[in-house]
């Protein structure tokens, strides 16, 4: 009720996808097709505001029309199969050029990329710096694996490495801070994984509750020891 009263007023602006959507439109094409955010234009605005805020200047809205939903947009729906996710998330030092380059690399549809990956390039920001990250969609976890995404990531990496250290020929740079952690801030799996799904199956209810109660508290305890 509080969904349709927010659409019904123009608040929001919602997408199907999927299995919610009459022609099973997959959510990268909803998100390519139907939603604004990733046109040249959010980026030149993204790369707008950073350059604002390394001025000490303050970062205004991009539009101010009251035809555009309040809130934004939404996508809703449910994919035909099992997806699992994979972020990788870059540092600030990674242009949108490399950013797309790594993109390249891992998406399925892309000569040699990883079968049944799909990949977007984002753009956000980090501590008020502008940075990107490639996110996965893994259709076929059988085939295309967590794992080849990171092989893919390190030969991406020494291309970069390659690249900056040809171009840096005067010596003031030191070669081994040039390393993984210069290029990718993080790259890890999001929510459940296939594998997790299969697992549950075959637990009866108490082992199922333990398990679960024992995740639940060790992640608990985690933050509050490591925040």
């Amino acid at each position: 009720d509080n969904l349709s009263q927010y659409t019904n007023s123009n608040s929001l602006e919602i997408f199907y996808y999927g299995r919610a959507c009459p022609k099973n439109t997959p959510l990268a094409t909803v998100r390519r097709e139907r939603t604004s955010y990733f046109n040249s234009g959010g980026i030149r605005k993204l790369q707008s505001d950073a350059s604002a805020i390394k001025n000490g200047d303050e970062v205004k809205e991009m539009n101010n029309s009251s035809s555009l939903p309040k809130f934004g947009s939404m996508t809703i729906g449910t994919p035909q199969n099992f997806v699992e996710n994979f972020n990788i998330c870059l540092t600030s030092k990674c242009t949108r050029s490399m950013a797309r380059m790594l993109t390249d690399m891992v998406r399925g549809r892309n000569a040699g990329g990883i079968v049944g990956v799909e990949a977007l390039t984002l753009p956000y920001y980090r501590a008020k710096e502008l940075c990107y990250e490639v996110a996965c969609n893994l259709t076929n976890p059988n085939l295309g694996k967590r794992e080849m995404i990171l092989e893919r990531i390190e030969v991406w990496v020494d291309l970069m490495r390659k690249q900056l250290l040809g171009e840096r020929s005067d010596g003031v740079i030191d070669e081994e801070k040039i390393n993984f952690d210069y290029f990718v801030q993080d790259a890890y799996r999001v929510g459940t994984t296939e594998v997790q799904c299969i697992d549950v199956l075959t637990m009866d209810d108490y082992t199922l509750n333990e398990d679960h109660d024992d995740e639940v508290f060790g992640k608990f305890k985690k933050l509050l020891y490591d925040g």
